[in-house]
């Protein structure tokens, strides 16, 4: 009969191996890594921090909203006092403008018609009576104002329409800012309604405005063809007062 194997053998090459010395790489590996390091301060302080509450929150919102508000108060508050020093601004530069229109005064229209029995003398009534340069100057200024604008020859000055007569002022004006001191542009209208008669008369069929204008109307032995023309401008005096006023 064999005898059972004996375990003694084994156990020694167990408890040897048991104790034998770690390998070498095994060794440097648990050298190379780092300990594990547990932070516990956000768990800490997750665990700790109070969680606001409704009531708080509503607090906090109520507050800011009413800091808002006190903002868009004091917001307010100037503007409203920007648009009090503007208003009076305002209000100074209005009256400024006032007391300079009453200063610079125009001239106005005599009454009835120019180089009429019942009406003035063109030239005197301008305020040019000694001052024939200037007077020329601004009858030659209506007389290229009026080709200028492009309009037609009309038998009439009524008969211009109102876009006509503006753009018949606006090129004179460019060229003689003097005739805008004529309230309503009555001389810049005069002397083009003579000049347009003069259009449609032909040469040598009545006379030009700027030479006319400085003859004595008190002068005995006017011809008749005059006096006739005198009393159309009459008869058109009510047509061309309304035309003055739409223009």
């Amino acid at each position: 009969t064999l005898a059972p194997p004996s375990t003694t053998g084994a156990k020694k090459r167990k408890s040897n191996k048991e104790n034998a010395a770690p390998d070498e790489s095994t060794a440097k590996r648990a050298r190379k890594m780092p300990e594990r390091q547990t932070d516990n301060s956000v768990n800490l302080k997750a665990a700790t921090t109070k969680k606001p509450k409704a009531t708080e929150m509503l607090k906090e919102a109520e507050k800011r909203i009413l800091e808002a508000e006190t903002r868009i108060l004091e917001a307010n508050a100037k503007l409203a006092a920007s648009e009090a020093k503007l208003a009076l601004t305002e209000g100074k530069l209005q009256k400024a403008l006032k007391k300079k229109k009453k200063e610079v005064k125009l001239i106005p229209k005599p009454t009835g018609q120019a180089a009429s029995k019942k009406g003035y003398q063109l030239q005197t009534a301008m305020l040019l009576k000694d001052d024939k340069k200037t007077y020329n100057f601004l009858v030659d200024t209506v007389h290229a104002a009026f080709h200028q604008s492009g309009a037609p020859v009309k038998p009439r000055i009524t008969d211009y329409t109102v876009t006509e007569m503006n753009s018949i002022f606006t090129f004179a004006r460019l060229k003689a800012p003097a005739l805008a001191a004529y309230a309503g542009e009555w001389a810049t209208r005069d002397i083009l309604k003579q000049y347009t008669k003069n259009l449609n008369g032909g040469e040598g069929q009545g006379e030009d405005v700027g030479e006319g204008q400085d003859q004595d109307q008190d002068q005995d032995g006017e011809d008749e063809d005059v006096e006739e023309e005198e009393e159309e401008d009459d008869e058109e005096d009510e047509d061309e007062d309304e035309d003055d006023e739409d223009a």
